[in-house]
This record gives C-alpha cells, sequence and structure tokens, in this order.
C-alpha cells in the first residue's frame, strides 16, 4: 500500500468540509453535523485530505468499558471518488496510536464486520450488552447518536486491543506478563 499521510485535524476549523463530507456518505444534514460537533466535547478527528478538501475521515471518541479507557471510532467515511485508495485503513492504524488500552466500534452495515475483523477487530458485545458496557462522557443525545448510527439487526460492538504488558502475580508470587 502507497504512503497515506493522516493528520489531526481541529472539527471546529474544518467544520464545513467535515459536515460535506459526512453528508454525501451517511445522509444527515450539514446542521446536524454541525450541531454533533459542537455538542461532542471529547473528539479527535484524523483525515486523509486533498487539495482543498477531507478526502476520508473518523472520529476518536472518548469512552469507557469495564474501567478501562479507550477511543470509539465513529463516522469513519470516505468520498464516492476515493474509496478503495486504502484511505480508511490508514485512518484505522493511525488510530491505533490514539489509544494505551482499545479502540472500538460498531459497524454500520453487516458487510463491514469482515473488514474491521481484518484490522483486528473482534466482535465482544451485541444487543443490549453495546449500551451497558461502553460509556460516554458526552451528553443523553450525543451517546444516543453514537450507538443508533449503525443499520444492523443485531447491534454489534468490535474492539481491538493495544496488548500493553501489564504485570500480575501468580500463585507463587513469580511475575507474569500479560496481554491487555
Amino acid at each position: 500500500m502507497p504512503y497515506i499521510k493522516v493528520e489531526k485535524i481541529s472539527p471546529e476549523a474544518q467544520e464545513k468540509q467535515i459536515a460535506a463530507l459526512w453528508s454525501r456518505v451517511f445522509g444527515d444534514s450539514v446542521e446536524y453535523v454541525s450541531q454533533f460537533i459542537h455538542t461532542c466535547k471529547h473528539k479527535t478527528v484524523l483525515a486523509v485530505l486533498g487539495e482543498d478538501e477531507i478526502l476520508s475521515m473518523l472520529f476518536l471518541i472518548d469512552c469507557e468499558v469495564q474501567h478501562e479507557k479507550g477511543k470509539y471510532i465513529y463516522a469513519v467515511c470516505t468520498g464516492d471518488t476515493y474509496r478503495n485508495r486504502g484511505f480508511a485503513t490508514a485512518l484505522l492504524q493511525e488510530a491505533k496510536k490514539y489509544t494505551n488500552t482499545f479502540l472500538c466500534l460498531i459497524p454500520a452495515e453487516e458487510r463491514l464486520k469482515a473488514y474491521y475483523a481484518g484490522m483486528g477487530f473482534q466482535e465482544k458485545y451485541s444487543a443490549g450488552a453495546v449500551r451497558k458496557n461502553i460509556l460516554f462522557s458526552e451528553n443523553a443525545q450525543i451517546t444516543d447518536d453514537l450507538f443508533d448510527g449503525a443499520h444492523l439487526k443485531v447491534l454489534t460492538a468490535m474492539f481491538y486491543y493495544k496488548t500493553t504488558p501489564k504485570k500480575q502475580q501468580d500463585e507463587t508470587g513469580e511475575s507474569q506478563v500479560e496481554a491487555l
């Protein structure tokens, strides 16, 4: 895969471009996207930029699962004319650098589960367990929006775990290294 430059961008400074791409890909109104940008407080946006537009992007939203802090991936999108060039893959690889524990996401469609599995994500929660276990420090509307974007029959959360060594002692008192 050729080198693709991924940049962290300011969602407020590039609001119009973010809203334009998001609206084209997901069909949400520009007003909705602008409201999301200004209301969601704990976010990072990664993007692949063209000369005068955002070609591909994703949001990383702070979350917590079982008292571990991680990042929730949301609104992964690439403009129609720029698909199948590895942009989303490059964004996901870069996103892995933004956490010491895990990344999680809810695929928008059933067909995306295989794509994310190929990127190292594993299914962990489904149905009601998704909302019960993934916690956000956002208002109720943003939290609902983060869960409601999927068109799955059964809501499914997928996780990528970063392998950070964690020392434990076994019964003999010996130190053991365990991956998160």
